[in-house]
């Protein structure tokens, strides 16, 4: 199991939660960047979301601005411990009685810790990046190294007060072997993208590709209806897809006297030139 998919589930329960309370459509978003750890401070398998997200929602059609002045933590705790429950047992990552099992041992739902941000004072924004940016572990957690035993100790912290801030540590023993092998199966796939962006901060390359498509499929009726010809988006020839350029009309009278040097139109379709017969050989 590949828990990467925890990333949009959570960047799903926050935007819907907040749409819930201020009784927004889905137009209404927020900006989320999250990043997904599987491993815990002692190289332990816990996956878990960190995540910097807007409180307002932001209207990506009109630009209305919608204040969220209450969030409702507690409430977010159920929505993702049954979020979560809900999506392994539809992957079938979990049965029917460990779903009833989670449900129940947790009566508090799952952990959820929200913090919140103020640019001006709060150094926040700058310790997350930073945490997303070691990874799970750096070199100045390493105590000693015990060449002769083939061990390694390195500190890790075990808990942070949540009143006080005050974090208490831990010191552990392991083969060396042993802490490489955690090491290597908590790093991410090839060219697997640890950090995500949601809602709003979404780059909206999708969204006009979507629209070109379209763009595209209508000029493309246009044409057949006007012309007889099958599809004006296949080549005649080997009828492949052809790629399509944007020409300004300020460039197009240099771009077709440019086409014409090297290929002749038939057709409505530019051909390449034919070379010229080699002379033959006696």
């Amino acid at each position: 199991m590949n828990p990467r998919f925890l990333n949009g589930l959570a960047a799903k329960v926050y935007s819907k939660r907040l749409r819930t309370i201020s009784k927004s459509n889905n137009n209404y978003k927020p900006g989320i960047v999250s990043t997904l750890h599987l491993a815990g401070n002692h190289l332990n398998f816990n996956p878990h979301v960190h995540a910097i997200a807007t409180r307002d929602l932001i209207n990506s059609v009109s630009g209305e601005i919608k204040q969220i002045l209450y969030m409702p933590y507690k409430t977010m705790r159920y929505d993702w411990q049954r979020t979560v429950c809900k999506c392994l047992l539809r992957k079938n990552y979990i049965s029917k009685e460990e779903h009833t099992f989670f449900m129940k041992s947790y009566p508090k739902g799952f952990h959820v810790y929200f913090e919140k941000i103020n640019i001006e004072e709060s150094d926040s924004i700058y310790r997350i990046a930073q945490y997303i940016a070691f990874g799970l572990f750096h070199n100045s957690q390493i105590q000693k190294v015990d060449s002769n035993q083939q061990t390694l100790t390195f500190r890790y912290k075990s808990n942070v007060e949540s009143i006080t801030k005050e974090k208490s540590y831990q010191s552990l023993t392991m083969p060396i072997d042993e802490f490489l092998a955690r090491m290597l199966f908590f790093l991410p796939n090839k060219h697997e993208k640890s950090v995500r962006y949601y809602g709003n901060y979404v780059l909206p390359a999708k969204r006009l590709r979507l629209e070109s498509l379209s763009k595209k499929s209508l000029w493309a009726e246009a044409i057949k209806s006007s012309f007889d010809v099958k599809d004006p988006l296949t080549c005649p020839v080997c009828k492949n897809a052809m790629s399509s350029k944007v020409i300004y009309s300020y460039e197009a009278s240099n771009k077709e006297k440019q086409l014409k040097k090297k290929y002749n139109l038939i057709d409505g379709y530019f051909f390449p030139r034919r070379s010229k017969d080699p002379p033959e050989l006696f």
